[in-house]
């Protein structure tokens, strides 16, 4: 027997960096009620009542009604496992399913000539599609869709959808009944069963709804510069004097004990708190910075990734991420998301803004070039967008302009 020595490094994260990065991906509702609720069960955190931290929680007490959509991008993406590299690979699948949630037929072929991928790996994606939630997603006809659907293939139903479709079709039920040797109950049963099946799985899903959505900062601009706000109420935190003088003179052991546990566990709450904020203080000066023009003055968004926010500020990409993610800010009067500041224009070789590319299409449509001739145009600019996606920045676009 050999034995062979190699040498590994691995980062492992402590339990107060985990629990650091979750109060950094906590959102404003979130994070006021996981605080609300320690406050009640740890005697040693207490807030300061000052009239100053009264004042500057009051713009941030009331919910805000906003048009959410429904990120069907990071829905997938959350249950499937890729590097980066396959990023625009990934966004090109998505872009590719219908609004039923199907796949076009040749999906497989495309996916060889346009990413350079064997046979076998494209099967691969197009199966790492299918195996996610909701069910039947990715399929390339409803036949293939509800089979998906179905987990056991020795099951009747599946027998019948898959041997004998036909057969289903023409209402055949006693050939069916004589070949797979059982009754007319339980053909019917099955049928029924079948029927219970979601024919289109992303009907399911609204893409836009409202939702109440909490403010994480106030942009505002005056003659001085642009001024950030956060909510004071979290500066205000600190250990009660009365407990921690305590936790040091008692010759209780098990109340000793108890008082410097609760004093670590706020002392770390304050902590991730102070973290939290220089953190997203500093992704937010990057964000106003490279979007000025769009946040206060209504021009076309610049093209802006995670990777560009996270080099800038010197965080990592997951960092910047968590950052990102369901947060809210107010500039003047409008409110938006910080995930909307963002347009890296998926794999596209060359750049342009959302808006710039919405125009574009809705310009060659009114020529009257289809989705397919507007696809192939793009595609010679460098630009490789799906019909569905040419077909939902048309929509956005004619959206946009109504608003107006």
């Amino acid at each position: 027997m050999q034995l062979t020595q190699t040498t590994q490094q691995r980062q492992q994260l402590s339990p107060s960096m985990i629990f650091s990065l979750k109060v950094l991906e906590m959102n404003e509702a979130m994070l006021e009620s996981y605080v609300s609720d320690l406050m009640d069960t740890n005697c040693v955190l207490e807030m300061d009542s000052s009239p100053h931290v009264a004042a500057g929680s009051a713009a941030y007490d009331d919910a805000i009604e906003a048009e959410t959509p429904f990120d069907l991008h990071a829905w997938i993406k959350l249950q499937i496992a890729y590097d980066s590299e396959d990023e625009a690979l990934m966004d090109y699948m998505i872009d590719s399913l219908d609004a039923k949630g199907y796949f076009p037929e040749d999906i497989e072929a495309v996916l060889q000539n346009e990413f350079c991928l064997s046979k076998k790996e494209a099967a691969h994606w197009i199966q790492q599609f299918q195996s996610i939630q909701p069910k039947g997603i990715g399929a390339r006809s409803l036949k293939e869709c509800l089979l998906l659907q179905l987990t056991d293939p020795t099951s009747l139903e599946y027998k019948l959808l898959h041997d004998y479709e036909e057969a289903v079709a023409g209402a055949l039920w006693q050939t069916i009944i004589e070949e797979l040797q059982v009754t007319h109950a339980e053909v019917m049963q099955a049928m029924e069963r079948l029927r219970c099946l979601n024919p289109y799985p992303l009907t399911q899903f609204s893409m836009t709804g409202q939702e109440k959505v909490r403010i994480d900062a106030i942009v505002k601009r005056d003659d001085d510069g642009i001024h950030i706000q956060m909510n004071p109420m979290y500066d205000a935190l600190h250990l009660s004097q009365k407990y921690c003088a305590l936790a040091g003179n008692t010759n209780d052991l098990e109340t000793r004990a108890y008082l410097k546990e609760k004093i670590k566990e706020a002392n770390q709450l304050i902590s991730s708190l102070q973290k939290r904020k220089d953190t997203l203080l500093s992704v937010l000066h990057v964000l106003i910075m490279k979007q000025y023009e769009y946040l206060f003055h209504q021009q076309d968004i610049s093209i802006l990734t995670y990777r560009d926010v996270a080099e800038t500020v010197g965080i990592s990409i997951s960092t910047c991420s968590r950052v990102v993610k369901n947060k809210w800010i107010q500039v003047d009067n409008h409110v938006l998301s910080l995930k909307s500041l963002f347009s890296s224009n998926r794999g596209n070789h060359t750049f342009h803004s959302k808006k710039q590319l919405a125009r574009q299409i809705q310009s060659l449509h009114e020529e009257r070039f289809s989705d397919a001739q507007i696809e192939m145009i793009l595609k010679k600019q460098g630009i490789r967008l799906s019909r569905r996606s040419i077909n939902r920045y048309r929509k956005e676009y004619l959206h946009a302009k109504n608003k107006l």
